[in-house]
């Protein structure tokens, strides 16, 4: 099972033993954000290039967009 199918996401929250609303996804592909957020799980955007997110899927955006990963450090504290 490959990504953003979601029980790969289930399985993740399942075997962390959390609810997927208490997971944060992180990932500098849009795609694997939106297949996140379609589960349950928050998310967050590494968006390195300052590419758009898809706008066909606004019910989908994450949760934060950060440039970098010392920008998501600080955003999540």
């Amino acid at each position: 099972s490959f990504k953003p199918a979601p029980a790969v996401y289930r399985r993740a929250a399942r075997n962390l033993g959390m609810e997927p609303s208490e997971i944060i996804m992180v990932s500098a592909n849009s795609f694997d954000v939106m297949g996140a957020r379609t589960c349950g799980f928050r998310g967050a955007y590494v968006n390195r290039y300052d590419l758009p997110f898809e706008d066909t899927h606004k019910q989908y955006e994450p949760d934060v967009t950060v440039k970098n990963f010392v920008e998501l450090a600080d955003a999540l504290l």
